[in-house]
């Protein structure tokens, strides 16, 4: 017991004597740092495929004889459209980067055979097989139509440019549209655009939410043709 106690009073005064030369000494094993984390060089990047275009990506034109007095109804989605009347009895549809499309005769003339009535119907080939949509999209939209031709068109977002047809109804609820030598009436209403009429008679009817409305060269076809413009 004596020696034991003679043990701890030696280590405690060699203990005293390292603090008083060398600071306070610690008896515990000092514990390692962490070996540092291997560093994994990061992985090549994938290749991202391009988008595809937002209306599609195919290209069609298709013609098609016609009654000189043809109406002529489709339904827009997106894009830009401009349709153009001509001396032919012939209507021409082409479509760059959107949807293919197919011509419904919904009529024809009596004597004569040719469609007197026509829609144009878009059909989706994203499918194992082609598939009958509504409306057509695609980048730029061109029409020729007779110039006696009856336009009825409707959609969601596509600016409009007609020229020389004989009459228009048009509902765009996110484009501009621009009419230009309309013979026999425009009926036109835009919920997110402009309204601009050159050169056209008939009665006019224009309804625009937000857009402005610009008329010039406008006249009556008959007595009692009635003009109307309404914007908020």
């Amino acid at each position: 017991m004596k020696k034991i106690v003679g043990n701890l009073i030696y280590t405690a005064a060699a203990v005293a004597v390292l603090s008083v030369l060398h600071g306070p000494v610690l008896l515990q094993t000092r514990v390692p740092h962490p070996p540092e984390a291997i560093r994994v060089p990061p992985l090549p990047k994938a290749p991202v495929p391009p988008l595809s275009m937002p209306y599609g990506d195919d290209t069609s034109e298709r013609l098609i004889k016609v009654d000189p007095t043809v109406k002529l109804t489709l339904c827009v989605s997106q894009g830009r459209l401009k349709v153009n009347g001509w001396k032919r009895n012939e209507v021409r549809v082409y479509v760059q980067n959107g949807n293919k499309f197919s011509f419904n005769v919904r009529a024809k003339n009596e004597t004569t055979s040719d469609p007197n009535w026509i829609t144009i119907i878009g059909v989706s080939t994203k499918g194992r097989y082609a598939a009958t949509e509504e409306c057509i999209s695609g980048e730029d939209i061109e029409m020729d139509v007779p110039m006696g031709a009856v336009l009825a068109i409707k959609g969601r977002d596509f600016a409009t440019t007609i020229d020389s047809v004989r009459k228009v109804e048009i509902t765009n609820i996110g484009g501009g549209i621009s009419l230009r030598n309309i013979s026999a009436g425009i009926n036109a209403t835009a919920g997110r655009g402009d309204l601009t009429v050159e050169n056209s008679s008939g009665p006019i009817y224009l309804d625009t939410t937000t857009g402005n409305i610009v008329v010039f060269g406008a006249l009556p076809g008959e007595i009692g043709d009635l003009f109307k413009a309404k914007t908020n």
